[in-house]
């Protein structure tokens, strides 16, 4: 069965134009010769129909061909409906249009040949009824009655005319009997005249064709006569027509004997003639017709219906054909549109002809190319900006320096991995943010963002100092920043430069105080010596030479002065530590064993603090300097046991943590003291910074310095419940 496809799919070739359309109309040539062979059938109905000769002998086969040719074209009309019906409630691309388009094709179709057909069925009824109306059958019988009137009175005359002649017959002589003959045919009008003994032998005969052969009728053709009968036919000869053939007996008057008979016949006129032949086939055409009166109205009606039908089922098709036609390329258009918009740019459509359509396709196919091209160069474009875009934030993910865009209306744009280190924060922190936002969430950045609010809008390259305070301490930071040029935006836009130079800036005071503590040392410890040996030699020569009360302030005053020394002497020793150069002697060690020690002094004689450990079971080996890191954690427990003041506890915790693919020792000392001063916070570890009464404040610095030996971190802040926390970090370096 060849289906007609309503909506046709599209491939990704470009076929002939020639191709697709000798496709279709391939695809569609059943159809159109069924559609022919069931006009040609109509036609022969048609013709049937009005041919009484043919009509029952052809008529049923035709229609029963009609009616399988209309099943079959039904068939795919349902089908193909059906098929469309189910495009429509699947919303395949095409269904709707073709719908709507098929709609619109069936009533503009349907409506004008139903109106025909019916107007054209009432008017055949019509027709049909009138051709068998009372006064048509009537004037046929009429007529027939009038012109076998007319023929009978012809008879009459014939037959009267014939008599006479009879009658005169007896008294003319055998040897005169043609001559009379002759005479009685040209008086009589009669085309001849035959004169027949009783056995059927020809006596005499006149005729007007002398060439023509008098013919008699055999006795048993009429049988035996009377003195009044006679005998009277019509019949029909080739050359003159109908005429009238009488028979009639001739009877001697004397005897009343019956001696002969006489035949004449007598011509009818050609227009009474033609006439009579006309009235009587009129007459039987119109018997005939009534006998076909509702058999032709059914087959007529049957045969309109035909052709309504057949019309209207060919219109479907036709609608069917023509909207595939139509909707075919606009639903190439629409998948080439979905396409597109999928990101497929190569797209070409099949061209469907040189009509408004296929300008559209060849349009679109054109499109297509140029976007394909266009496309090309873009993703090139854009792979270059990419690789440059790579090729930058690569640059800024390895530089120190901290880098952040910023709009002029505060909106963080792009901030690299050092920008958020130097800051303390996340990765990420700087996504979809605000420099208003920032300040809001991270409070101790407030000061680095006012100073860029302040210069946002700054067309010059502008530089600042800023100082932040934070968990780690204090941080100097230098600012730069200049106007970011851009071509396609309106927005103006600033890159920040942040520098770290607290390292720098500590590096340059410690420098200076190792220095100064270098030059102290020097000085102070030269004089030392010699004032404790003569505060000695002084109290050993007046040992014995003044009296108990001297000798006892004398003492009183050489300890005293002894004892200063001493402590200047521990100063200076604190003061050549710091200022000596770092050369730790690295050697295999264990943190926990180190910690045990130095806790284990603290707890003999300082029995009053509470001492808690809690030393990591897993903690391996380490390669530091043992006299550096043992004097870190003595330092570092003798201040927290200063700060307790003992009262309270101190907190030992060691644990081994990995971050980053590297492995750190972290030691935690924590104490239950008043914590740290906000004032001192930022330079706790700086040389000469102390809160306490005593003390030289060179402790910290030299636990910082420690930890910068062994190239590790360390940081104070308070706890949230009081007291202070010291956090050191130190890399776990093997062997090798």
């Amino acid at each position: 069965m060849t289906g007609i496809s309503v909506v046709t799919g599209m491939s990704g070739t470009l076929p002939n134009e020639n191709f697709v359309m000798n496709s279709a109309l391939r695809n569609s040539a059943p159809i159109i010769a069924l559609i022919i062979l069931l006009f040609v059938s109509l036609y022969s109905i048609s013709d049937a129909t009005s041919n009484s000769a043919s009509f029952g002998k052809y008529y049923n086969l035709l229609v029963f061909f009609n009616a399988l040719g209309l099943i079959v074209l039904l068939g795919l009309i349902v089908y193909n409906v059906f098929k469309l019906i189910i495009q429509y409630r699947l919303k395949a691309v095409g269904s709707r249009l073709t719908t709507r388009m098929m709609s619109i094709f069936v009533i503009l179709t349907i409506i004008p040949v139903s109106i025909v057909y019916y107007f054209s069925l009432t008017f055949l009824h019509s027709s049909i009824d009138s051709w068998f109306d009372v006064g048509v059958e009537q004037a046929l019988e009429d007529s027939l009655k009038l012109g076998r009137s007319a023929l009978d009175l012809r008879k009459r005359e014939a037959l009267k005319k014939t008599r006479l002649i009879a009658n005169e017959i007896p008294s003319v002589p055998e040897e005169v009997l043609i001559v009379y003959l002759n005479d009685a045919l040209n008086q009589q009008q009669a085309n001849e005249l035959t004169v027949v003994g009783l056995n059927g032998v020809i006596l005499a005969s006149s005729s007007e064709n002398s060439a023509e052969m008098p013919t008699a009728l055999a006795k048993t053709e009429f049988g035996e006569l009377g003195p009044d009968d006679h005998f009277l036919k019509l019949e029909e000869n080739q050359d003159v027509g109908l005429r009238i053939r009488i028979v009639v007996p001739v009877f001697d008057p004397a005897t009343i004997e019956q001696k002969t008979f006489l035949q004449a016949l007598f011509p009818i006129t050609d227009r009474v003639n033609e006439l009579t032949q006309a009235v009587e086939q009129a007459y039987e055409k119109y018997r005939e017709l009534s006998v076909l009166r509702d058999p032709l109205k059914t087959s007529f009606t049957m045969a309109l219906s035909l052709v309504w039908l057949l019309s209207v089922l060919s219109a479907i098709w036709i609608a069917f054909l023509s909207a595939r036609k139509l909707v075919s390329p606009i639903n190439d258009l629409v998948e080439g549109t979905q396409a597109v918009a999928a990101g497929d740019y190569e797209k070409q459509l099949p061209l469907s002809g040189d009509d408004e359509l296929g300008f559209l396709t060849r349009s679109f196919n054109t499109m297509t190319r140029k976007i394909s091209r266009a496309r090309a160069i873009a993703d090139q474009s854009q792979m270059m900006e990419e690789l440059q875009k790579s090729y930058l934030e690569s640059v800024l993910e390895h530089i120190i320096s901290g880098v952040m865009t910023i709009n002029e209306s505060g909106a963080i744009k792009q901030g690299n991995r050092a920008a958020e280190i130097i800051f303390g924060l996340d990765e990420g922190s700087f996504h979809d943010q605000t420099v208003k936002l920032m300040q809001q969430r991270h409070p101790q950045l407030k000061l680095f963002f006012e100073v860029v609010k302040r210069n946002i809008q700054s067309q010059q390259e502008w530089q600042e100092e800023v100082t932040l305070f934070g968990r780690n301490g204090r941080k100097v930071l230098r600012v730069r920043g200049t106007e970011l040029e851009q071509k396609y935006q309106d927005t103006r836009e600033q890159v920040v430069v942040i520098d770290d130079l607290t390292a720098l800036i500590q590096a340059q005071k410690d420098s200076a105080w190792s220095e100064m503590a270098r030059r102290l040392a020097h000085e102070i410890k030269n004089p030392l010596t010699p004032i404790q040996l003569s505060a000695e030699r002084l109290q050993g020569k007046l040992a014995g030479q003044v009296d108990e009360a001297k000798q006892e302030m004398l003492d009183r005053y050489t300890h005293t002065i002894v004892q200063q020394v001493e402590a200047m002497k521990s100063m200076v020793n604190s003061f050549t530590e710091y200022a000596r150069a770092p050369s730790p002697s690295l050697q295999k060690m264990n943190l926990n064993q180190m910690v045990t020690e130095v806790v284990q002094l603290y707890l003999e004689n300082r029995k009053e603090v509470e001492i808690r450990l809690s030393l990591d079971e897993c903690m391996s080996d380490m390669q530091a300097d043992p006299v550096r890191i043992r004097q870190l954690i003595h330092n570092l427990v003798k201040n927290a046991s200063e700060a307790v003041d003992g009262r309270g506890w101190i907190s030992l915790k060691t644990v081994c943590i990995e971050e980053h693919g590297c492995y750190y020792t972290e030691l935690t000392v924590e104490d239950s003291g008043a914590g740290i001063k906000e004032e001192v916070m930022g330079t706790l570890f700086e040389p000469y910074v102390t809160a306490k009464k005593t003390g030289s404040g060179l402790g910290l610095a030299i636990v910082k310095k420690i930890v910068d030996e062994h190239n590790g971190l360390v940081w104070a802040e308070n706890n949230e419940a009081g007291g202070a926390r010291f956090v050191l970090r130190l890399p776990v370096m093997k062997d090798d």
